[in-house]
């Protein structure tokens, strides 16, 4: 597969390039650098978003705000949802709502709470050094798993069943089984080929693509590295002039045969085209 050079794929600075969208309106004045959580019904479209110790949900479908919900003691770090209820995680406990009503409190922890997700019938919360799951139907502690790398972020790849793909603070990443608690794979050759020139600390998001077995991954730096997880190999490779704040593949079946959209620190986001 070929990989794309930096040089061939640097795009111009924000300022220099005409908007590819321009407001219609205003939804919401204040959100966090907790990343928005998308869900829907049978009607209707949503985001949910943290603007501190509180979650705004607004209807996509009219552009309105939806639901205020309560004031937390602490800043909210995470959040998902499963059909009618949305799930909070702030400081070390996790709060599950179906509107603005509590259904199910989730802990405290030992550790502050760093992601929060669904996986089947568990809801999971992620810590530097623990992974902990309940039922999420009944509130009722299921396990904790100890994990061998200081973790920053984990998400789901969908044809992966149980396993979840973890990103260290030190760049490295591990594929998790939770049924066996097992590292299934650790990625060497990956880990050590991208972030060999990279500090600490440098992963800020990893999306999953509508192709098996490939993800894109974001650094601090601003490199975004699309790779095939099975077979180590780096499919293209991109960079940008800021931190990589948010992924999102187009829908697309074939990698390159698509888009990739990058956020930046700017509040802008660039537009990749995956087709050369």
């Amino acid at each position: 597969k070929e990989q794309i050079s930096s040089e061939k794929t640097s795009m111009s600075t924000p300022e220099t390039r005409e908007p590819l969208l321009r407001p219609l309106r205003r939804i919401g004045q204040i959100t966090t650098d907790c990343p928005f959580h998308y869900h829907k019904n049978d009607k209707d479209r949503f985001i949910t978003v943290s603007s501190g110790k509180n979650f705004h949900t607004y209807n996509l479908e009219h552009l309105s705000t939806a639901l205020v919900g309560p004031q937390f003691a602490g800043k909210i770090v995470s959040i998902c949802s499963n059909k009618d209820q949305v799930f909070t995680a702030s400081k070390n406990v996790i709060i599950s709502w179906r509107k603005i009503h509590k259904i199910h409190t989730f802990g405290p922890v030992e550790e502050e709470i760093l992601k929060i997700d669904i996986l089947g019938d568990y809801l999971l919360a992620l810590t530097e050094d623990q992974l902990y799951c309940w039922n999420f139907h009944n509130a009722q502690f299921v396990k904790k798993i100890a994990l061998t790398i200081k973790a920053k972020l984990m998400t789901h790849p969908s044809t992966y069943l149980n396993k979840l793909l973890i990103a260290g603070q030190d760049g490295k990443l591990q594929l998790l089984n939770i049924k066996t608690e097992k590292v299934v794979y650790d990625f060497p050759e990956l880990s050590s080929r991208i972030f060999e020139e990279d500090t600490a600390d440098s992963i800020t998001t990893i999306e999953e693509s509508n192709v098996l077995d490939v993800v894109a991954i974001g650094t601090e730096f601003g490199s975004i590295h699309i790779v095939n997880l099975k077979t180590e190999e780096t499919v293209m490779q991109f960079i940008q002039t800021s931190a990589v704040t948010s992924l999102s593949f187009s829908s697309s079946n074939e990698v390159k045969a698509g888009f990739l959209a990058s956020g930046t620190t700017h509040g802008s986001f660039n537009i990749w085209n995956l087709n050369n």
